[in-house]
């Protein structure tokens, strides 16, 4: 029960991806709708070449102006295609977009579908297994025994495995494809994270190493100045002492035996 449990949880988590889907499918109908306003604006080239005379010019500055906008909206780089080349161009691409998440909207029902009745059968095989197990299904009749029950039961479970097995599978690939699509700008956020923390990083770095050596060099300093004191003290001292020890000596000589 817990396993079927878990996948009712796994299935309700694959909502949002059709949710995704679906507005995907939203946002390339704008488009097209959007395609189809600039092409009344642009017209055919004779229509054009008809109507250049008299169109304003002001009008006309304004009808490039959003047709340059639009493809850049539509992601067409600037060259020297024309205008309405470049738009026809850009609006099979994004019909082939359409038909593509079109697709992806289909599998991703159909998947839906098939998780509800995976789901559906695990219900079924997992209360089967229940009342198996609780004892409500074992009645022991003249033509069957224990056994036979206890077969089914496991037939039953396993049954229940291999089902589990496959609503996985189909789970992990609709999870992967969505994980895929949602983690790649993610990714990218923390790749430049992590850059901007090593570089931070790195300028600490310097900053310690800096700080490190000029207490370095203040400590070989202090070190240099005590030794140099230790020395003299020590010179002193050897001057001092000698002339004392010499007369010692020289004073034990002159005693009699």
């Amino acid at each position: 029960m817990g396993g079927a449990m878990q996948r009712k949880l796994d299935d309700a988590e694959a909502e949002p991806l059709l949710q995704q889907c679906r507005q995907m499918a939203s946002d390339m109908e704008a488009l097209r709708r959007s395609e189809q306003r600039y092409r009344a604006l642009v017209g055919d080239d004779d229509a054009g070449d008809r109507c250049a005379d008299r169109e304003d010019p002001s009008t006309r500055a304004q009808c490039l102006h959003g047709i340059e906008s639009a493809l850049a909206a539509l992601g067409v780089e600037e060259s020297e295609e024309p205008a309405a080349a470049a738009i026809m161009r850009a609006a099979e691409e994004a019909r082939a977009r359409e038909e593509e998440l079109h697709d992806r909207l289909d599998e991703s029902a159909a998947r839906g579908r098939a998780l509800e009745s995976k789901l559906s059968e695990l219900t079924r095989a997992a209360d089967t297994l229940q009342r198996a197990l609780d004892g409500s299904v074992l009645a022991v009749g003249d033509e069957e025994d224990a056994s036979a029950a206890g077969d089914r039961a496991v037939e039953a479970l396993k049954r229940l495995c291999e089902d589990s097995v496959t609503a996985s599978a189909v789970m992990g690939g609709a999870m992967q494809r969505k994980l895929d699509d949602a983690e790649a700008e993610p990714l990218l956020q923390q790749c430049r994270q992590m850059a901007s923390d090593m570089e931070a990083l790195r300028r600490s770095e310097q900053r310690y190493r800096a700080l490190v050596g000029d207490e370095m060099r203040v400590t070989a300093v202090r070190t240099a100045r005590t030794l140099r004191r230790a020395r003299s003290a020590c010179t002193v001292s050897s001057l001092r002492w000698l002339p004392l020890a010499w007369r010692r000596v020289k004073s034990q000589r002159q005693r009699p035996s």
